[in-house]
C-alpha cells in the first residue's frame, strides 16, 4: 500500500485496474460483474452463474433467492413442491450497488466515485446463508400437503393410514 493511502483508496485504485470484487456463496467465492448483472463462481467456467437482472429485489437494497449448492445456480423451485430440496439453501445478498458502486457509476454514466460516501467499497463480501427448513419453503410444503390431503376421499386416508405390517391373505408368488 502506498504511504498515505487507507484500506478505501486501495481498494478503489485496484477496482480501477481491473480487478473485480468477490462475494463467497455458500463458501464458494463468486465473481461480482455488475455491468452484467452476473455472479460468476471462480473456477467454474462451466456455471452459468446468478443472473440478478432476472431478480425482483427482496427488499430495498436486497436480493433473496435459492441457491443449488451443487450446480451453483439459482435453484429452480416449483410451486407445487411436496418435500423440501436437497442441496438449496436460501441465499440474501445486497444489490449491485452495494457490492460494486464502482461498477455501478460507469454503468449509469457517473463519476466512479458517486456512490463511495453512501456505499463503501468492499473487495470481499460474504452472503447470508439462511438454512432451507428456516425459509418460507417450510410453509408452502406444508400447504401444498394439506392441498393434497383435503382432494383425497376419507377411504384413502384410511388406508394410507393403516398399518403396513397386515399380513395378507392369499397365496404368495
Amino acid at each position: 500500500m502506498k504511504k498515505g493511502m487507507n484500506s478505501k483508496e486501495k481498494a478503489f485504485t485496484e477496482r480501477m485496474k481491473g480487478r473485480q470484487p468477490v462475494i463467497e456463496i455458500h463458501g464458494h467465492p463468486f465473481f461480482i460483474e455488475a455491468r452484467w448483472g452476473l455472479l460468476t463462481p471462480k473456477g467454474n467456467f462451466l456455471s452459468k452463474g446468478i443472473n440478478l437482472n432476472d431478480m425482483c429485489e427482496f427488499s430495498p437494497g436486497t436480493y433473496r433467492f435459492y441457491y443449488d449448492t451443487n450446480r451453483m445456480t439459482e435453484a429452480v423451485i416449483r410451486k407445487d413442491i411436496i418435500e423440501l430440496p436437497k442441496n438449496v439453501v436460501l441465499i440474501e445478498i445486497p444489490s449491485l450497488l452495494a457490492l460494486d458502486p464502482v461498477m455501478m457509476a460507469k454503468r449509469w454514466d457517473e463519476d466512479p466515485r458517486r456512490y463511495l460516501n453512501e456505499y463503501p467499497l468492499k473487495m470481499y463480501n460474504v452472503a447470508k446463508v439462511i438454512p432451507i427448513k428456516k425459509s418460507p419453503l417450510v410453509e408452502l410444503v406444508k400447504k401444498n400437503l394439506e392441498k393434497i390431503k383435503a382432494l383425497q376421499s376419507p377411504r384413502q386416508r384410511i388406508i394410507k393410514s393403516s398399518s403396513p405390517d397386515r399380513k395378507k391373505k392369499g397365496k404368495g408368488l
